[in-house]
């Protein structure tokens, strides 16, 4: 037999079905056995795992993983043994299949595949790889060593980097105080006993450096490990290095965090000689601080080095060894794009205009559609370069030259506009009304400006009309109404996913949700008033999500609430509705300074749905402060 696959599992029926099932192209494909060793469930998890093999195994818990995972490792048959987490789910298998199946294990000792973690619980925009050593040739001597982050004794060189991706679906690098607390306490037996290692002192600070009271003693350990590569010229330093400065940044430590890139490219020869994989996090780190410290002629520089690196590491397929031992944050693809909306501030900053052209280019704002802070801090920028044309530069820019960037800036212009001088507006929209814009759309909409800012007004009927005819794609048109005075319920009951709208119009405009605030909704249709308070309640709730406050808008989605339970009675409220209908309810209860009732509305609101959090939390921090003042 080839492949043992080992697990302990305990309580984990949410999730464990997935991930054996992910596991099914291996076993079925190569000679492989499954072990399961349970430490105590009380749910479906044994059920559930019976279903997949019949080695299920129990192990009585005793507060040491490496003694569970080598109840399962000692019942083994197979050459190779595999470690998998109940909350791993692989994405693809290819390249484990084929990696047995070739026979290229044979010229390999060990092997790791890559754990994908997200920043986020909807598992979107960026995420953090991690390749794990959990492959192993089985040897005599082989098990599982360190009661907690335990690992395999015989996992050495050679070792096969796996392509194979599985998404972690536990938490997203974040321990609770008590594990941490437990962690520590085991950790530092260990260290009193005698044993010291770099890898020690790294866990030592991971288990304290999310604790502000223990920050002091975590970098000590770090910085006792740093010591100790220096002195035995190991280049797990390089990790160690990258622990801090990773910390610092989280910290706003900048000054610190640029220190440690100078301390770490002073490295000597006989630790780091080449590129390391290793570099370019923290070259990316060093540009962040820099950036966030406004050091932006040198953050421009840095960035201009990780780009550069970035593409020397890609096009000679760089992977050192150091890959192994730290989370790659800042090395693929989505980081790039991240590194390119500082790159694109220190390009404005420092008045390196093409640059920041170039960013925009190359990096269309669709790279950040998944994420929304991302994706109007890009919009942000762009409007940001859009301010320093005069009206000449600017008008060649949005109608001549390049067409992604025309496409590009265009966007961001629809903002501006309604933010420019008078005067200069005008002139803007008049020069561009007489060249031959490319795109038909635009062409159109810079017609509907002109009408609109000359003071004659669009009208509602021909705005509808242009709705009518290109559809729910041009978010512009709502400002111009409201702008207008007009209600744009008509045109947002039309449209079939509000919540999308909201995030690629309105927020591009922060004026607008005061303005929509002013509008009388009054005599509309249900679906109408409806569609009006899912804009209203998605607008607050984009905006708090970039900290601009929505406290305006509260009382507006309350009457528009308020407005349908009147008109329509309570059978069948929706969601939504009911969350507008709240909002009213803690407005009245903030007038008549009912606070502790204030606080069961807005569980209430939470209950409705976790996506009123954001509202909720803005609703909090204006009560707390309402009380403060009212308890003086």
């Amino acid at each position: 037999m080839l492949l043992t696959i080992g697990m302990i599992v305990k309580n984990e029926e949410k999730m464990l079905g997935r991930c054996l099932e992910a596991l099914q192209p291996i076993l079925k494909n190569i000679s492989s056995e499954l072990i399961i060793v349970d430490t105590g469930s009380t749910d479906g998890t044994v059920e559930i795992a019976k279903k997949y093999t019949d080695k299920v195994l129990f192990y009585e818990w005793t507060n040491d993983f490496s003694a569970a995972r080598n109840v399962g490792l000692m019942q083994a048959q197979g050459e190779w043994f595999m470690s998998v987490d109940a909350d791993e789910i692989f994405i693809s298998c290819d390249d484990i299949i084929s990696f047995f199946k070739s026979g290229e294990y044979k010229e390999y000792n060990s092997a790791s595949f890559s754990v994908r973690n997200y920043n986020n619980p909807e598992r979107t925009g960026r995420y953090v790889d991690f390749f794990v050593p959990r492959l192993t040739k089985i040897l005599p001597e082989t098990k599982f060593i360190n009661p907690v982050h335990e690992k395999l004794n015989t996992h050495r060189p050679p070792v096969r980097l796996i392509k194979d991706i599985a998404d972690h679906y536990g938490y997203v690098q974040t321990v609770s105080a008590e594990k941490s607390k437990r962690n520590y306490e085991i950790l530092k037996n260990r260290l009193e006993s005698g044993e010291e290692s770099a890898s020690l002192y790294r866990e030592l600070f991971e288990a304290l450096n999310s604790d502000k009271e223990t920050e002091a003693l975590a970098y000590e350990y770090l910085e006792k490990g740093i010591a100790l590569c220096k002195e035995n010229n190991d280049d797990y330093v390089l990790a160690l290095y990258h622990c801090m400065i990773s910390s610092y940044v989280a910290r706003r430590r900048y000054d610190d965090a640029v220190r440690v890139h100078e301390e770490y490219f002073s490295l000597s020869k006989e630790i780091k000689n080449e590129i390391r994989s290793t570099d370019l996090e923290i070259i990316a780190f060093a540009a962040i601080a820099l950036y966030s410290s406004e050091r932006y002629d040198e953050a421009y520089e840095m960035a201009n080095s990780y780009f550069s690196l970035y593409d020397t590491i890609k096009r000679q397929n760089i992977n050192t060894r150091d890959i192994l031992y730290s989370y790659r944050y800042m090395s693929d693809e989505n980081a790039l794009a991240e590194m390119n909306l500082y790159y694109a501030v220190c390009c404005i900053k420092t008045r390196h205009y093409k640059e920041a052209e170039n960013s925009f280019r190359n990096y269309p704002v669709s790279v950040y559609s998944g994420n929304s802070e991302y994706f109007y801090n890009r919009i942000a920028q762009e409007k940001s370069l859009l301010n320093e044309y005069d009206s000449k530069k600017l008008v060649s820019v949005l109608s001549e030259g390049d067409g992604k960037l025309q496409k590009e800036l265009f966007r961001a212009f629809r903002s501006l506009v309604f933010e420019m001088p008078e005067n200069e507006r005008n002139a803007v929209i008049n020069k561009l009304s007489s060249v031959n814009l490319k795109s038909a759309s635009q062409r159109k909409l810079v017609s509907i400006y002109k009408e609109h800012f000359s003071g004659r007004g669009a009208g509602e009927a021909r705005l509808m009309t242009y709705a009518e005819k290109h559809g729910m794609d041009y978010p512009d048109l709502l400002y111009i109404m409201v702008d207008e005075g007009i209600a744009p319920v008509p045109y947002l009951s039309k449209c079939e996913d509000v919540e999308r709208l909201m995030e690629t119009g309105f927020r591009t405009i922060r004026g607008f949700a005061e303005r929509a605030s002013k509008i009388d909704f009054s005599d509309v249709a249900r679906g109408d008033i409806y569609t009006a308070a899912r804009a209203c309640l998605c607008t607050i709730n984009g905006l708090l999500k970039v900290n601009t406050s929505a406290s305006f808008l509260y009382s507006t989605a309350g009457n528009l609430g308020i407005m349908y339970l009147n008109a329509f009675g309570e059978n069948s409220i929706p969601a939504e509705i009911m969350a507008a209908v709240t909002m009213a309810e803690i407005n009245i209860l903030r007038n008549n300074r009912d606070y502790k009732n204030c606080i069961d509305a807005l569980r209430r609101l939470i209950r409705l749905d976790r996506k009123y959090a954001a509202i909720a939390m803005d609703y909090q921090n204006i009560i707390k402060s309402e009380m403060a003042l009212y308890m003086k």
